[in-house]
């Protein structure tokens, strides 16, 4: 089953090639390199899924050599470098997955996908301090992410930087008034540093907007409990 993968693979890269020898004038080989690259990033996208689907170490191995072909330059697309981290990834290299991305965030700072899973990855390898810079480049991107402005309040409230978390509470309660974390974010705040009055004004305002939302209403209930 392999075999017929490999020269269909084989065949698409090299029809790939040639087309684009057709269009490109000779003297732009940088941009025929680009596209080059780009093929084999796809190409090694396919190598990925069969890999993950199947656990073929031929695969694996074939994935990992064109996604390096594909980056070696550092023009690779944005696409490239979260595949190169995802195959590093689901080898348990976390650091090789985390410099891929750390490269592909430094030549495309813009695309805020590579951004949040950079992001994602700092978290669960521990490394809080990194994750939360990250974010905030995010944020300077993305100013209403959901997910990365939830992020944020999270690693600055623990880190004692309480009025910027709460900021960023209210600006992810402005954003997205339906979002449940934002009210659930800046009521566990208040409620840590002793204001128990404004956490029960923050979770009562997030039911009235997320109604039933069964963390708002466990909060609440736990607030009033505490206050009796």
């Amino acid at each position: 089953a392999m075999a017929p993968l490999m020269r269909r693979d084989k065949r698409a890269l090299v029809a790939a090639a040639l087309a684009i020898l057709l269009v490109i004038p000779w003297g732009l080989s940088p941009v025929r390199d680009y596209f080059e690259r780009q093929a084999a990033a796809n190409a090694a996208g396919r190598w990925s899924k069969v890999w993950a689907e199947t656990g073929d170490l031929e695969a694996e191995e074939r994935a990992g050599e064109l996604f390096r072909f594909a980056t070696a330059e550092g023009e690779a697309s944005p696409a490239a470098w979260l595949g190169l981290s995802a195959y590093h990834n689901g080898r348990g290299e976390r650091v090789e997955a985390e410099k891929a991305l750390v490269k592909g965030w430094m030549y495309w700072p813009a695309r805020t996908e590579i951004g949040k899973r950079l992001v994602a990855l700092r978290l669960n390898t521990g490394n809080g301090e990194g994750a939360l810079e990250t974010a905030l480049q995010v944020l300077e991107q993305d100013p209403h992410d959901a997910d990365t402005l939830h992020n944020a309040i999270i690693l600055l409230a623990d880190r004692g930087r309480i009025d910027e978390a709460l900021d960023h509470a209210d600006r992810l309660i402005a954003a997205h008034p339906k979002d449940a974390r934002g009210y659930n974010d800046r009521g566990i705040i208040l409620a840590r540093t002793g204001d128990a009055a404004g956490a029960r004004e923050t979770f009562q305002r997030g039911l009235a907007a997320v109604p039933g939302h069964p963390g708002l209403t466990q909060n609440l209930d736990r607030i009033q409990q505490t206050s009796k």
